[in-house]
């Protein structure tokens, strides 16, 4: 059997497996408990990450493009942010991603460092479906606001 290699050091969050780590769990809905507070991540984004995202999530308008290329870290950034923090904590398995809401206080340039914060906020049943709700806090080293992310997913586990 071939052995699959991952990439290492792409920004905090390598390719693949994100935060994962030996202490990094399956996502199981019955498990999660509402107001679980999510590991304090430090993170750094890297300028070609950046523009990855926002070329693999095909945001091509000539205002974002303009935005990326000079520096700034657009929405689908803390998308990315939101779910590497929760995988910092859980496997994000199958799921369906619902909504997210952000809202950014300041520009976030690549290269600069920055701590991920938060906790799950809601978890609930809704016609056979299983919702799961988090919200990841993004601050410079000095505690300034940069972003707040909110998310919901529904889990395509079954729970037991």
């Amino acid at each position: 059997m071939e052995k699959t290699e991952i990439i290492e050091g792409v920004g905090a969050f390598p390719v693949g497996h994100w935060h994962a780590s030996g202490s990094t769990q399956p996502l199981d809905w019955d498990k999660i408990t509402t107001d679980e507070i999510l590991p304090t991540v430090p993170w750094t984004l890297e300028q070609y990450e950046n523009v990855l995202f926002c070329f693999f999530s095909e945001v091509r308008h000539d205002r974002y493009l303009k935005n990326t290329l000079s520096g700034v870290a657009m929405p689908v950034t803390a998308l990315w942010a939101s779910f590497s923090h929760l995988s910092s904590k859980y496997e994000v398995g199958p799921i369906i991603d619902v909504e997210h809401h952000f809202r950014f206080f300041r520009n976030l340039k690549p290269g600069e460092s920055t701590v991920l914060s938060g906790s799950i906020t809601a978890k609930y049943e809704k016609k056979s479906h299983f919702y799961i709700e988090w919200e990841t806090k993004c601050h410079s080293t000095k505690k300034e606001p940069i972003f707040i992310f909110n998310h919901t997913i529904i889990d395509l586990r079954e729970a037991s």
